[in-house]
């Protein structure tokens, strides 16, 4: 009887483990499938929002290279207009210079030439200068000259003989300067 009823309690144990390993079994085969749904809708979720990334990088970089090739399109068009707008002002830039330095040379040539006609003109001057100098000179000394004998007679009537005699004295120094004038009259 001890045998018996170990043995049926043995039997009993042993189905009683088997049951509990069973319902062990099954119960973490449930909760081994319930995170095994929950990583994959993790994971379906990761790989929707990774594609939804990825569409959305798609569209950034395709934008992106849109916006960068009108960018360098509506460059090439300023620079080229910018390029042929400086060619152009460099031209007229050219031609400014060219005008001008005509006008200078044409300047230069002007003052050069009316240079020499005061020169000439100068020269002419100086010529007529010097016949009218010569003329007012020789008239300055037939004046001196005619005033020294007008200043004689007014002495003599005013002054008397004292007056002349001193005149007389001083005389030879005025004949010497009105001599010396003469002779440049002459010339």
């Amino acid at each position: 009887m001890m045998g018996a009823q170990m043995r049926q309690f043995a039997v009993e144990l042993g189905t009683d483990a088997a049951k509990q390993q069973d319902a062990n079994s099954q119960a973490m085969s449930e909760v081994v499938g319930r995170v095994l749904q929950e990583v994959s809708a993790s994971v379906a979720q990761l790989q929707a929002t990774r594609d939804a990334a990825a569409t959305q990088d798609q569209a950034r970089n395709e934008a992106l290279t849109r916006r960068t090739e009108e960018v360098v399109g509506n460059l090439s068009v300023q620079l080229k207009a910018m390029v042929e707008a400086v060619t152009v002002q460099i031209a007229r830039t050219q031609a400014n210079i060219d005008a001008l330095q005509s006008v200078s040379i044409r300047a230069i040539d002007g003052m050069n030439n009316g240079a020499a006609t005061m020169n000439t003109a100068a020269n002419r001057f100086e010529t007529a200068g010097a016949s009218v100098t010569t003329g007012v000179a020789r008239q300055a000394l037939r004046f001196i000259m005619s005033r020294g004998q007008v200043v004689d007679q007014i002495d003599r009537v005013v002054l008397g003989d004292r007056r002349q005699r001193a005149v007389k004295r001083q005389r030879p120094r005025v004949s010497r300067t009105l001599g010396i004038c003469a002779a440049y009259e002459e010339t």
